[in-house]
């Protein structure tokens, strides 16, 4: 190349999306030299995270479609047209090769935002059913890749690569148990790693909350990522279970979570399922039912069909915590469950969709040919 290539990324919300971008700009930096730029959401998530793997950031004032709360949709015409402005002003500084998008609904702006420019569009979706995001987009995009087969974009340009994964979760393995074990200030005993994502889940804190203490009594031990979300009133005290439960809002090392847990309590999200996949980790899964289009369940129906997961639904809340003891007590039916899960990983997602983007963007540019 005649110069560095520079590929500007779009993704936030969740850590769904943050992290696969993440995961694809890393790739990019270090084996193609790339200068990345992440725009993102004013006063969400992603402010906080990205700068932590090395990448700037600069956001824009959108924010989502609000589906019960119609009224918080007031300000969204006036946000998106200034969300626009702001991406323009953003990509005529920056002067990107490429943009990369998850289709969260700050790429709306951001891919709306390059009108006046003449450049090519990755979109990557991670679920069978895409986003609004994705579907206003995909018009536009140069390539479309994807985990799983989404009828309504097979008519543009696609290809299936699976989902992006962070580099340490692929080498968790390599981490020493006990240096994971320090990380939490836990004992060395079966761990459950219970997660709601970046944002958390209520219907987990509460459970645990209630009932997290039978797991406990049966000498196991917790890791609980409770997320933003309030934690209802506990019913056990954590203290008396020192050594034996870590409780926070947020994991920065889930390599060491995935190393140190034997079974995981988790959504259902492309990207958790991902990296289960990748990690090889038997798990139980909870899709979310308030999410769009019922996307989750789609997700786990699909792996619990195939025997990767355990699927226990929200309104057999009563299942949840036997569950989980079942299956800490059952070791091969543990090691079946990783076997099988693993299967549907793809270690190479994050290459191969890094492959494209350059692709895309020596196709576009006589400078990177």
């Amino acid at each position: 190349m005649d110069r560095r290539l520079r590929v500007l990324v779009s993704a936030g919300g969740t850590g769904g999306h943050i992290f696969p971008a993440i995961a694809v700009a890393q790739h990019l930096r270090d084996n193609y030299g790339a200068e990345v730029l992440f725009v993102g959401a004013k006063d969400r998530m992603e402010t906080e995270i990205v700068p932590k793997y090395g990448f700037p950031i600069k956001t824009v004032w959108i924010s989502g479609l609000q589906r019960t709360k119609w009224w918080d949709n007031i300000l969204l015409p006036i946000k998106m047209f200034v969300s626009i402005i702001q991406a323009y002003n953003i990509i005529s500084d920056f002067k990107p090769d490429v943009i990369f998008s998850l289709g969260a609904y700050v790429s709306v702006p951001v891919v709306w935002g390059r009108f006046a420019n003449n450049i090519p569009v990755v979109l990557h979706e991670q679920n069978a059913v895409p986003g609004l995001a994705v579907r206003l987009l995909a018009p536009k995009a140069s390539v479309i890749t994807l985990v799983l087969p989404a009828k309504e974009l097979e008519k543009y340009n696609h290809v299936y690569t699976g989902n992006p994964v962070r580099q340490s979760i692929l080498n968790y393995d390599k981490i020493p148990r006990s240096e994971a074990l320090e990380y939490f200030g836990l004992e060395d005993r079966p761990t459950v790693l219970v997660t709601g994502g970046s944002l958390g889940s209520a219907f987990f804190n509460q459970i645990i909350a209630e009932e997290g203490e039978k797991i406990l009594q049966k000498g196991y031990q917790i890791i609980w990522q409770t997320g933003k979300q309030e934690v209802p009133q506990m019913k056990w005290n954590p203290e008396e279970w020192r050594g034996r439960v870590w409780q926070g809002q947020f994991i920065d090392r889930m390599d060491y979570a995935y190393r140190v847990a034997d079974v995981v309590v988790s959504r259902a999200g492309a990207s958790a399922l991902s990296e289960l996949a990748v990690a090889g980790k038997p798990a139980v899964i909870v899709p979310s039912p308030n999410v769009a289009d019922d996307h989750q369940r789609k997700n786990a129906e699909s792996l619990a069909q195939q025997g990767a997961i355990v699927m226990v639904e929200e309104h057999e809340k009563d299942k949840l915590i036997p569950t989980v003891l079942e299956l800490l007590g059952d070791e091969s039916r543990r090691q079946a469950l990783a076997e099988r899960i693993k299967q549907f990983g793809n270690p190479q997602a994050t290459e191969r969709i890094a492959e494209i983007i350059v692709e895309q963007a020596k196709k576009y540019s006589d400078e990177l040919a």
